[in-house]
């Protein structure tokens, strides 16, 4: 049973949509990086059926949502709160009253 809806790109569509919807309840970027992976994935089953094992399926998923993560790291690590912070230092954050 698992092995018709892991090759279905329906059902991966379904679930990367509610994972990157579950982003939105939940934030902190985890979910959006394996909601974009199923994205890929169901993409690559609809447009290449390839009849491949259930795990090379799962570790294609498991490869995209490294992936993902690894470049919204990336960039948040890049372009992240710390890099706006004024040349003086202080942050909107840290008022004192004077």
């Amino acid at each position: 049973m698992i092995e018709q809806w892991i090759y279905d790109p329906w059902a991966w569509l379904a679930v990367g949509v509610a994972m990157m919807l579950g982003e939105l309840l939940l934030p902190g970027f985890l979910l959006l990086g394996f909601g974009l992976a199923a994205v890929v994935i169901a993409g690559v089953a609809l447009f290449l059926p390839v009849e491949a094992s259930v795990n090379g399926a799962l570790l294609l998923v498991v490869c995209y949502a490294v992936l993902a993560l690894g470049a919204w790291w990336a960039l948040a690590r890049r372009y992240g709160r710390t890099a706006r912070r004024p040349e003086d230092g202080r942050d909107i954050n840290d008022f004192t009253n004077r």
